[in-house]
């Protein structure tokens, strides 16, 4: 009995200790809902950050994620990301920002992208540390949406052999390159005719730690100055390891 007795105790022993050495996990998902009071508002950029040659470079955050935008008043123009809680799923053009989904996963507000290697979106943490992403929810901005499903002045429609793909990748804190996550935003490869119109989960824990996550669109449709297609998308739900 004792000789038991003594084995329990050391089972639980152990376990305890266990327990003691297992970190806590923390994750920490992205919330803008304070950002927007309005409904059907939108931002996309001010003239309060660092002035380029016209393009004012602005950080918002959320208290931990950090994200860049562009803005260009004299064109009423931006690139990286914004903010908005617009619903609009049937006006083309790129002055509709909104996702082809009619609004956010979680929650209202949500970010749209225009990424380039001019005005790079570009994701950080605010304690200038490296975090692991769990992950993000992306889908098609309306304008990019309507550009591929019925072609512009500028994109034409897609058909069979099209493709519109997003490459997310992160930096580490030696400043490397991590491998890439690929999501087919549109896919017209093998019969298949698939346009993104619904939020979806990417798994981003691939990455590893890194101090800062980035975009990469491309598209078969291209002409002399580079991807025909729109280069806007939509995400929500950021997450990251704290």
């Amino acid at each position: 009995m004792k000789k038991n007795l003594f084995y329990l105790v050391l089972f639980f022993s152990l376990v305890l200790v266990s327990c003691e050495k297992d970190p806590i996990v923390e994750t920490v998902t992205l919330s803008l809902e304070n950002k927007l009071t309005a409904a059907n508002t939108e931002w996309t950029g001010d003239k309060s950050g660092t002035e380029t040659n016209g393009t004012y470079l602005n950080k918002f955050d959320d208290g931990f994620f950090v994200f860049d935008n562009y803005f260009t008043p004299a064109w009423n123009s931006w690139g990286g990301f914004m903010y908005t809680n617009k619903t609009d799923v049937t006006t083309a053009g790129w002055g509709n920002n909104s996702a082809i989904t009619g609004g956010g996963k979680n929650g209202k507000v949500y970010l749209t992208v225009n990424t380039s290697s001019d005005n790079p979106a570009v994701i950080s943490f605010k304690d200038g540390q490296v975090h692991t992403f769990s992950g993000m929810f992306v889908t098609n901005a309306t304008f990019t949406y309507l550009s591929m499903k019925n072609g512009d002045g500028f994109a034409k429609k897609f058909a069979a052999g099209d493709w519109f793909k997003l490459e997310i990748y992160g930096k580490n804190a030696q400043g490397a390159d991590t491998p890439s996550v690929e999501v087919y935003l549109a896919d017209f490869r093998n019969g298949k005719s698939e346009m993104l119109n619904s939020w979806k989960w990417v798994n981003l824990e691939s990455l590893g730690d890194v101090k800062s996550l980035h975009f990469k669109l491309s598209s078969t449709d291209n002409g002399e100055h580079g991807m025909n297609t729109p280069s806007y998308f939509c995400v929500d739900g950021v997450a990251a390891v704290k």
